[in-house]
């Protein structure tokens, strides 16, 4: 007792202690309550409310699981964020701290960026460094982290943080700032667009960086112990560093293959080039390790009516540039039809070099000291027989001569498929727009046979003037020749939900309207070359919450008074299920746990993927097998998000640049230099899955449906294995063909 009383004054000088440091440090936290903006607001519903504006500064951090807390600002797929807070006065700012979260099982990572600028006023801000640029910023399990960016000894009045997300979600419960030394000078000159350019900027730079210092990464692992790596890799890893204009990256690219050269010719002393086989729909790095088998014969067996592709690989062992050329010999005017393609190396939103563009070779292109590249072949078939030739290919004065056997089996593709293909080739999106025509005979080159006619075709007002059904029309008839024709009403949004918002949905001006719509909408297709029969109404996309629920009330009541009426559904979610009853055609989110229920309740099922940053998905795994799976499983349709999609608002990207819109590109083709349309290794990987599917279709009526399943389940095991389903598709066609 009497040693407690003794401990108890210690305990409580210790306590107060305690108490006046963090008050003190409190104290010093000059953005403590301050007032701040948002910009896009909030949007994650799990953590503080779209109205809270004082969570950032209030000097409280979240206790408990990080983004479900109100004391925690989350957001949902932005690609950017910026939050200005006004310090209320002058004040010379020597460190700030940004506290976040990341927990990689649920799809959350630290950002990749926080961006910094400290100014007096609006139009003086300073760039001061990046808060979150760390060893420690890196994927993994579940941990908060307060990111600290110190030595800063600048002088302002706002902080404004421009924070680039690594991935989907971006989160942060407070936000501090420290004093420091006073600034000798005051340098900043940009104002809020200048700074929202130069973070563009720093942002690119940045992802330059990170893609020279992959490459440079993966050509040590994998070109060990030749002469003078380390310090030639070291002398790139300080230009790398130093790299402050986006011109000096190519150079710098240019460097690390020389070196990969280097290291090549130790290995192949002599030669000037390699060239070596690979399967269509291998993954391919750009410094891949060379398996020195020389290149065997150029295999393709096509259906008639059908397609069939090979390629190989070249690399430039010179310690100059290459010119490489391939062309195939003439062959007779009954023979496959065959197009050669480069295949470029694009940069994609997993921060991957991705050989995917089929860029027409015409014959040429170049290649850089050490560079590798794949020759792309496709053989479309429309006459029966075999035919033999060679493909002679050249870099610089070399030349070789590599065996050409071509074979279209006597297997005809039906001329209606029977799998319902769809990827929402909206013809006004930016690389396509220009080009409509085009698009189209792509598409349905590519055996696409679904349209689907977006929102803003479809005119939503209480008095549908002529006009706007004829400018409907014309849309619709481009895609004439397609086997159904999907409206997406897109009643997610309210102003299409309620009629440009004269009538509550459901209501009974609702209903009248609705009554009088659907009729002339029938008349408006059929002038489009389309009969009520191919037509289906597709109110929400990937449907839940309450939209579950007013779809059922939606179906429920035009079934009853408009009997010929059919509906179409993308369902995501569990909770979606419920709409099932009411639908003809559910398409469903490639998710196993969703596939069950679907299956049950003996509806037309098709199957779907809507992946993003698809440009690093498998061709093979992702785009062709996804027919594979649709047959296995006994659905009729298979699709994917998107065509053409590169972004939307005033300045949508470029297929070719994954960071320049505002959000990871979907598209599966690209702009071309004339104003044409270039392929993808990925594009025509699915146009072979949905040959597949008729080809497997065929067997099924040739064996039975239980052959064919069996052979689809043993090409789905091996998702891995890029040669299954070619392999396959041969066994088909010789079985068929006797």
């Amino acid at each position: 007792m009497i040693l407690n009383k003794l401990l108890l004054p210690v305990f409580v000088f210790i306590y107060s202690l305690i108490a006046l440091i963090n008050l003190s440090y409190s104290a010093s936290n000059i953005a403590l309550n301050k007032r701040y903006t948002v910009s896009p607001i909030q949007n994650y519903q799990l953590s503080a409310l779209l109205t809270d504006n004082t969570t950032l500064t209030d000097g409280k951090y979240s206790s408990g699981y990080f983004w479900t807390q109100k004391s925690t600002v989350g957001w949902k797929g932005e690609k950017r964020i910026e939050i200005l807070i006004d310090l209320e006065s002058i004040s010379d700012i020597g460190r700030l701290t940004f506290n976040t979260a990341r927990g990689q099982g649920a799809d959350v990572y630290f950002p990749a960026h926080v961006y910094a600028f400290i100014g007096s006023g609006m139009d003086d801000f300073k760039y001061v460094g990046d808060i979150v640029k760390s060893p420690d910023n890196t994927p993994g399990i579940y941990k908060v982290k307060k990111f600290e960016l110190a030595g800063i000894n600048a002088r302002g009045r706002y902080l404004l943080l421009e924070i680039i997300p690594r991935g989907y979600f971006a989160f942060c419960d407070e936000i501090e700032v420290f004093p420091g030394n006073s600034a000798s000078t005051y340098a900043g000159n940009m104002d809020r667009e200048a700074v929202q350019n130069f973070t563009r900027q720093l942002e690119r730079l940045d992802i330059e960086k990170e893609f020279l210092s992959g490459l440079l990464d993966g050509l040590i692992s994998k070109s060990k112990g030749f002469k003078r790596s380390d310090k030639h890799c070291a002398e790139i890893r300080q230009d790398i560093d130093a790299l402050s204009g986006l011109g000096d990256s190519g150079a710098i690219e240019t460097a690390i293959f020389a070196l990969r050269g280097e290291a090549l010719r130790a290995r192949f002393p002599g030669r000037q080039f390699l060239q070596e086989s690979i399967n269509p729909w291998a993954p391919m790095s750009p410094i891949p390790v060379p398996n020195d088998k020389p290149l065997q014969d150029l295999a393709l067996t096509i259906p008639l009516g059908g397609y069939d592709h090979a390629a190989f690989v070249v690399t430039n062992l010179k310690k100059i540039p290459q010119e490489v050329t391939v062309q195939p010999d003439r062959m007779a005017k009954e023979a496959p039809g065959l197009a050669v393609y480069g295949v470029p190396f694009v940069k994609s939103a997993a921060m991957e070099y991705v050989a995917d563009p089929l860029v027409p070779a015409n014959g040429r292109f170049t290649l850089r000291p050490g560079e590798s590249r794949m020759v792309f072949l496709t053989a479309h078939g429309e006459y029966p027989g075999r035919w033999r030739s060679t493909v002679k290919v050249g870099v610089g004065a070399d030349v070789s001569s590599v065996p050409l056997d071509l074979h279209v089996a006597n297997v005809a593709l039906p001329s209606e498929f029977s799998l319902n293909s769809i990827n929402w080739g909206y013809l006004d999106f930016k690389p396509i727009k220009a080009r409509r025509s085009d698009a189209v005979n792509d598409l349905v080159a590519h055996h696409t046979n679904v349209a689907v006619i977006p929102a803003w075709h479809i005119p939503f007002s209480p008095q549908v003037a002529p006009r706007d059904l004829m400018r409907m029309e014309e849309y619709q008839r481009l895609s004439n020749g397609a086997s159904k024709v999907l409206y997406f009403f897109n009643f997610n949004e309210e102003r299409h939900l309620t009629v440009n918002g004269k009538y509550r949905f459901m209501s009974h001006e609702w209903k009248k309207w609705f009554k009088e719509f659907y009729p002339r909408l029938v008349k408006s297709a059929a002038r489009a070359g389309f009969t009520e029969e191919q037509l289906y109404l597709y109110p929400f996309d990937e449907m839940h919450g309450q939209d579950v629920d007013r779809f059922v009330a939606f179906a429920s009541w035009a079934r009853k008074e408009i009997p010929s009426i059919k509906f179409y559904g993308t369902l995501e979610r569990k909770e979606a299920l419920k709409s099932l009853p009411y639908l003809d055609i559910a398409q469903v989110i490639d998710r196993d746990e969703l596939f069950e229920e679907a299956r049950n309740s003996k509806k037309e099922i098709w199957i779907y993927g809507a992946a993003d940053k698809t440009k690093s998905l498998s061709p093979y795994a992702y785009y062709r097998l996804m027919s594979w799976k649709a047959f296995y499983l006994g659905f009729k349709g298979a699709g994917f998000w998107n065509y053409a999609d590169t972004g939307s608002g005033e300045n949508p990207g470029s297929a070719w640049d994954d960071f320049d819109g505002n959000r990871p590109d979907f598209a599966v083709i690209y702009e071309g230099k004339n104003g044409g349309i270039v392929s993808s290794r990925r594009w025509e990987a699915w146009r072979m899955g949905v040959e597949d599917y008729e080809l497997l279709t065929m067997y099924a009526r040739f064996k039975g449906d239980a052959a064919a399943r069996e052979l689809a389940k043993k090409v789905l095991s091996h998702p891995g294995d890029t040669d299954k389903a070619d392999e396959t598709r041969r066994f088909i066609l010789r079985e068929m063909s006797r």
